[in-house]
């Protein structure tokens, strides 16, 4: 038996994807093993759901639409998948991406969440990995230092803190939303 006799593909990854702790919701597939990422803390769900909110407000649904914890096919034989805490697509039918087990369509942003220690370790080699794979934009917020960090291909990073104004851009056009909203929890749960 060789060690490529244990690899899985991408879609028998979903197939299983739920025998997996948790529904297989933190799991991903790297070089055709499964890998699982710790559990998300409640600033996870904060910064995703502010974020959420403030899209929502600047996004009409001509512009393009969101998916969350969508799954993306990076990588071929061996099959790599991996999810991110949002996706934004402004190409192809409106929803054509959200229901579908792993995309291979790259979106126009991609949002990640470093909320974990294990997270905050990987994310620069995730960064990069979603930027060579073809995703323009990728934003990450970082739950621990409440700081939005903007990447894209051939550009230096720029780090936006406090009451600095995160805007969409030419993606999302009409979203500013300061980035310390993004990590404020909401009043209805204090």
């Amino acid at each position: 038996m060789t060690e490529t006799d244990n690899l899985i593909s991408a879609e028998q990854f979903a197939e299983q994807r739920h025998e997996f702790p948790d529904g297989g919701r933190w799991a991903e597939l790297e070089a055709g093993k499964v890998v699982t990422l710790s559990d998300t803390d409640v600033d996870h769900g904060t910064a995703i759901l502010n974020l959420s909110k403030a899209l929502a407000g600047a996004v009409r649904p001509i512009d393009g639409y969101a998916c969350f914890d969508q799954r993306f096919v990076l990588a071929r034989n061996p099959d790599t998948v991996r999810s991110a805490s949002m996706a934004f697509f402004t190409e192809g039918p409106a929803f054509a991406e959200m229901d579908k087990p792993a995309s291979e369509t790259r979106p126009a942003l991609l949002v990640e969440i470093a909320s974990t220690k294990d997270r905050r370790l990987a994310m620069r080699e995730r960064v990069e990995t979603w930027l060579n794979w073809g995703v323009p934009h990728v934003w990450v917020l970082d739950t621990h230092a409440k700081t939005v960090h903007l990447f894209a291909k051939h550009q230096a990073s720029r780090q936006l803190t406090g009451t600095q104004i995160l805007s969409g851009g030419e993606i999302v056009p009409q979203l500013s939303v300061a980035a310390n909203e993004l990590f404020d929890v909401p009043k209805w749960y204090r």
